[in-house]
């Protein structure tokens, strides 16, 4: 008569659970497997950046870079589209005169169709990474980004001015900037002096 010998036991068993816990086997199978006497413990809470602002100033380098390179080419890009011509004054778009409300902001400018979409085009542009996953949603990554908007509205105007060759930093001023003259604060425009400290203010919130 041929003897086989059975099987050998399976050192491991298969894993189980247990009223959502896991059940972690850590000895051979012929002991009894205990579950873990709690679940693990949840991750630190989603943040805009997982790195402490105060530890590599590296961070601060890479916004403010991205936010000069934006701002040079969105100025370079609508020199292409405006020339000479500031505030669309030539562009083949729609524009209405401001409600009575907004005077004080617009001041002497209009409404004009090319401003609305370019804006618009840069608020989704700005939200993609939640859409990509590359981000979560929150409160932090919120003011990270109008921070970034705000920043870059007012470097891109200022460097359309300086790469424009019909105007250059030289007419950077009141006399020659019809659209700002309304609104013009010592040497420049009101929406820069209300820009930047807002747009600083928002990003040293973001962290």
């Amino acid at each position: 008569m041929l003897l086989v010998d059975p099987p050998p036991k399976p050192l491991l068993q298969p894993l189980r659970l247990r009223n959502g816990v896991a059940n972690i086997p850590y000895r051979d199978a012929d002991q009894p497997v205990k579950p873990l006497d709690r679940a693990p413990p949840a991750g630190p809470p989603l943040r805009c950046s997982s790195v402490d602002p105060g530890d590599d100033i590296w961070y601060h380098v890479a916004f403010i870079a991205e936010l000069a390179a934006a701002s040079l080419i969105g100025a370079l890009l609508e020199v292409q589209i405006e020339g000479g011509d500031g505030w669309a004054v030539s562009l083949p778009t729609w524009r209405v005169a401001p409600p009575r409300w907004a005077r004080p902001v617009l001041g002497a400018r209009s409404i004009t169709g090319y401003h609305v979409y370019v804006q618009l085009f840069m608020l989704v542009i700005m939200h993609a990474p939640y859409a990509l996953g590359f981000a979560a949603p929150s409160l932090h990554a919120e003011l990270r980004i109008v921070s970034f908007l705000v920043l870059f509205w007012v470097v891109e105007d200022f460097l359309w001015f300086v790469v424009n060759p019909a105007f250059g930093i030289r007419r950077f001023r009141r006399g020659e900037v019809w659209w700002h003259a309304a609104t013009w604060w010592g040497f420049m425009p009101r929406d820069y002096w209300v820009g930047l400290p807002l747009g600083i203010g928002l990003y040293v919130l973001s962290w």
